[in-house]
């Protein structure tokens, strides 16, 4: 997947700094049924996780994983994660969650040239 140079905010792409390199978290069907079968949860398993604060750093790790552009693996994610602080991290890990779970910060958008 290429990575544009702006986030997709209609989309629910949300941007992590991790070491100084950017990502895009995207949440397509792809790469959430990738979180999905990396994590060995569903979503809203992962979100209850999230809002519970119960969430492991391997879940983390794979949230990010499966979703990033440009690709991470697992183990380099989980690492970064560390590196970088949990604290920082959370927020944006947490809002591409919400991203995913409601459609996008903008809800449904019509594709263009529908009203």
């Amino acid at each position: 997947m290429a990575m544009s140079s702006k986030v997709n905010t209609y989309r629910g792409e949300v941007e992590l700094t991790l070491k100084g390199k950017r990502y895009v978290l995207t949440p397509s069907y792809e790469n959430l049924a990738t979180l999905e079968t990396a994590a060995e949860l569903s979503l809203l398993e992962l979100a209850q996780r999230l809002h519970q604060r119960t969430i492991k750093i391997s879940d983390l790790a794979a949230i990010v994983s499966s979703t990033a552009s440009p690709e991470i693996s697992v183990e380099d994610a989980g690492k970064a994660l560390v590196e970088e602080g949990l604290i920082k991290t959370i927020g944006p890990v947490s809002k591409f969650f919400s991203q995913a779970l409601l459609g996008g910060s903008e809800g449904n958008v019509a594709a263009a040239g529908e009203k």
